[in-house]
């Protein structure tokens, strides 16, 4: 039998290595928590700090050597210095957030997350390199006397090296531990496009819509050129799709509208939205018409776009879509020149809302044409006092107090146009205009 004070050491020096646990894992989450407030602010130098500390108190975090990493990443997609590695250079700082992710994959090898990452350390590596020798190229050519920097500038090169085959391979991984994540083929996607390889990027858009018939969440597209490149694959995704319940089947009638209207192909956008009326669903029936009416509106065809929206108001007047529909109701008639109308729509919109910046100055704008100038100055007025900052509405209010013949209060608000915002080429026109009165 252990003697008894043996036995009260072994309990202290369990209950101290307890206590210790519960401590480090306190100062653990502390660390990262501050970590990872300071990323979201932008302030990645303090996120590294941070990081790296949450790493000291538990190194067998996987997730947190992955936030070492993302600092980095970040850190370098955006040319923003961390100070503690300011000193590195370019291979030093992609080592350190290498390190980072090899270090999470030890501790779990099926982690998609952290294979994504190593992936996404090299496109940050590459990137801070392409701009590094565009600022040479600037450089470089300023020295040389050229007029027009931008055409010495190196274009990317389209075969995929090194870095790219890491990408791919990362991305890879990533897709076969987690299919059914479609950002993992959207990533892979948009690397192969870059590379040249359309037909193999289409694929992956292919299944990735196959799986996931959602235009919003597949953010990946925002580049117009690859969004018209594979715009064929994802709509053959879109319509192959396996499922056969009614919401996927609906949201698969947007995400094809909503690629086509993306792509410019806006007679087809069209034809798609309106089938989203025999859904039978009300908030999709409103919102296809909505957006009939945005297409219409972009295109300059106001007085069409109004039938759509007035059966939007008749059918949701209460709603969200019912709103929007004022709105653009009063933007079709006030392009029409029906200033009575578009200022009624206006405010109705605006018993509803409250308004944004660009709704109010477009009320004062119709009040003003409708020779409302009490009404539309109060309006004008109330816009400023609402957005000091915002230059876009000392440049509503200028041609209006130069329409009412008060140079001298013209002259001022432009004053504050120019030193809220100097290079706004509206300056010189509403100048030489308020100058002419």
């Amino acid at each position: 039998m252990m003697p008894m004070g043996l036995r009260r050491a072994a309990l202290l020096a369990l209950l101290s290595l307890s206590v210790w646990d519960g401590a480090s894992r306190i100062a653990w989450f502390a660390h990262r928590h501050r970590g990872e407030r300071a990323l979201l602010a932008g302030d990645v130098g303090a996120a590294f700090d941070e990081f790296v500390k949450a790493r000291a108190w538990q190194p067998g975090d996987g997730p947190g050597q992955v936030l070492v990493a993302r600092a980095v990443e970040t850190s370098e997609a955006n040319g923003v210095t961390i100070p503690a590695l300011e000193a590195s250079g370019a291979d030093e700082r992609l080592h350190v957030g290498v390190a980072a992710i090899t270090a999470a994959v030890a501790v779990n090898p099926a982690d998609a997350w952290a294979w994504f990452n190593l992936s996404e350390m090299y496109r940050a590596h590459v990137a801070s390199g392409e701009r590094l020798a565009r600022l040479r190229a600037v450089v470089d050519a300023a020295k040389a006397g050229v007029a027009h920097a931008e055409k010495v500038m190196p274009a990317r090169p389209r075969a995929p090296g090194r870095e790219e085959r890491v990408m791919a391979a990362a991305c890879l991984i990533a897709a076969d531990l987690d299919p059914e994540f479609f950002f993992y083929r959207d990533a892979l996607a948009l690397l192969y496009w870059r590379s040249g390889l359309k037909k193999e990027a289409s694929d992956l858009f292919r299944l990735s819509f196959e799986l996931t018939p959602s235009a919003e969440v597949h953010t990946l597209l925002g580049d117009p050129a690859f969004a018209t490149d594979v715009a064929d694959a994802i709509l053959a995704g879109i319509e192959s799709g396996r499922s056969v319940d009614l919401e996927t089947q609906r949201a698969r009638l947007s995400a094809r509208a909503t690629i086509l209207e993306r792509v410019g192909r806006r007679a087809e956008a069209i034809e798609a939205y309106r089938k989203l009326e025999a859904t039978g669903v009300p908030e999709l029936a409103s919102y296809g018409r909505l957006k009939i009416a945005g297409i219409l509106q972009d295109e300059g065809r106001f007085a069409e776009s109004l039938t759509p929206l007035e059966q939007v108001i008749e059918f949701d007047g209460d709603g969200e879509s019912g709103a929007s529909a004022l709105y653009l109701t009063g933007v079709a008639y006030g392009r029409l020149q029906d200033h009575a109308r578009a200022a009624e729509f206006l405010k109705r919109y605006l018993a509803k809302r409250a308004g944004s910046l660009a709704v109010i100055l477009d009320l004062a704008d119709e009040l003003a044409a409708l020779g409302k100038a009490r009404d539309a100055e109060r309006t004008y007025v109330a816009a400023l006092k609402a957005y000091p900052a915002e230059p876009e509405v000392c440049a509503r209010f200028v041609p209006f107090l130069v329409h009412q013949r008060r140079k001298d209060e013209a002259m001022l608000y432009l004053d504050k146009l120019r030193a809220l915002a100097p290079d706004d080429p509206r300056i010189e026109p509403l100048e030489n205009e308020a100058r002419k009165e």
